[in-house]
């Protein structure tokens, strides 16, 4: 096959790619989770510089120099996501047109011959967009794996959508073993699980339990409440959680298919660059 039809085949769908996860990426279009009265838009106006200047405080103790720089360098994860999701995909939507309207017209020789210049325009464009698209795929996934859904909004709760389950002798959380920092707290990843989104089932349990067995009426955790093995939070009433679990991964996918898009430009950037150069010193031979 042509290797300029290849290159243009390759670019067109990084910007196809590009145009899909603009329409989903959750920060550009910042999604609005209004169960907990939280969007992306305040990761645009973090001010990371006040956590500096707390760390550098000298009567600041241990123990809050700890926290301030967890603060500081979560701060810099979201600045940069965010920075990064808009400078990824308005330079892939650049590589993609450019690549994939050069390639057209070297392909159907429609002007002056350029594979030259498509060549140098595919090696720095690809790499430029590679390095940039996995740095951001990165931080992508980093956050969505390890940080807190929604700054510690939701509480971990049981599989069947209790808050509480009563065992050896009192009522526990989810997360009563659970000894890491915010570790009661789900992250990112958990906000497509069921249980942090509308069940029919859970509606139910919490409908029929008793409302002794309702958190609206739990006093002391020691005590326990005949018939009430389990204690129930009222349920959530909406799929938000995990429209933006959704989101979020459908775009991480597709930018890793955009990686490899800018990877298969920079390679056959390269290609194009070696061919002219032979088809030139062949032209000299002969001449």
């Amino acid at each position: 096959m042509n290797k300029f039809l290849i290159f243009f085949i390759i670019s067109s769908v990084v910007f196809i790619l590009n145009i899909i996860v603009l329409c989903l990426s959750p920060i550009i279009n910042n999604v609005n989770i209004k169960t907990y009265g939280w969007n992306f838009s305040s990761w645009r106006t973090l001010n990371c510089k006040f956590f500096e200047d707390r760390e550098d405080f000298d009567n600041i103790l241990i123990d809050d120099l700890y926290s301030v720089k967890k603060e500081k360098n979560l701060c810099r994860r979201k600045k940069a996501m965010h920075d990064l999701e808009y400078a990824t995909l308005i330079i892939n939507l650049f590589i993609g047109f450019l690549c994939s309207n050069l390639s057209m017209f070297q392909y159907f020789k429609c002007g002056k011959k350029i594979p030259k210049i498509l060549g140098l325009v595919g090696l720095i464009s690809g790499c430029v967009g590679f390095i940039l698209t996995i740095v951001y795929v990165s931080f992508n996934g980093y956050i969505l794996t390890n940080d807190v859904a929604y700054d510690g909004r939701i509480f971990k709760i049981f599989s069947n959508g209790a808050k509480y389950k009563y065992i050896s002798g009192k009522y526990i959380t989810a997360y009563e073993d659970n000894y890491d920092e915010d570790g009661e707290y789900i992250k990112y990843k958990d906000l497509g699980d069921k249980r942090y989104n509308y069940n029919s089932e859970y509606y139910k349990y919490y409908l029929n339990s008793p409302n002794d067995c309702k958190e609206d009426s739990f006093i002391n955790k020691n005590n326990y409440i005949s018939g009430c093995n389990y204690i129930f939070s009222k349920p959530i009433l909406n799929m938000e959680n995990k429209n933006l679990y959704d989101r979020w991964i459908t775009s991480l996918v597709f930018d890793v298919f955009i990686l490899a898009g800018n990877f298969g430009i920079f390679i056959l950037g390269i290609l194009i660059l070696v061919g002219n150069k032979g088809e030139n010193e062949l032209e000299n031979t002969i001449n």
